[in-house]
């Protein structure tokens, strides 16, 4: 899943959380400035990947050069920071770390309930590798 796609689906339960009294006025403002910020960088990438494409690889390299764009993954978080990363978990509607997710889903109270969970399936992904089948 891409960065805007997740950080849509984040944004649209954290309105949910809002309208159901669980985040306050200015927790919502804070996430919101957070998106803004996060939405503002992702469309001047936008922007210079779509000038390199109607000009050529020149756009790019000068984006490069300038160290406006880095030439390497978008967000380059080691495993340790992927694990301490905070996320909603619909089934106790709670923000817990990532490890955390992993630890209710796998217990016997929670897995039924966790065995659909899209966030925990990406999770697991993310933490662990996706599955490779052969």
């Amino acid at each position: 899943m891409g960065l805007i796609e997740e950080e849509i689906k984040e944004l649209r339960r954290d309105i949910k959380a809002f309208r159901a009294g669980k985040l306050s006025n200015e927790d919502i403002s804070a996430l919101v400035s957070m998106y803004n910020q996060t939405e503002k960088r992702a469309t001047l990438m936008l922007k210079v990947f779509a000038l390199s494409e109607r000009h050529g690889n020149r756009s790019m390299k000068r984006a490069l050069d300038s160290n406006l764009l880095g030439s390497g993954v978008v967000i380059d978080l080691s495993l340790e920071e992927i694990e301490d990363e905070k996320i909603l978990c619909p089934n106790t509607e709670k923000h817990i770390a990532r490890h955390e997710c992993l630890d209710i889903s796998g217990s016997t109270d929670h897995f039924e309930a966790c065995q659909g969970c899209e966030i925990g399936i990406e999770n697991k992904n993310r933490l662990m590798g996706k599955p490779k089948y052969d």
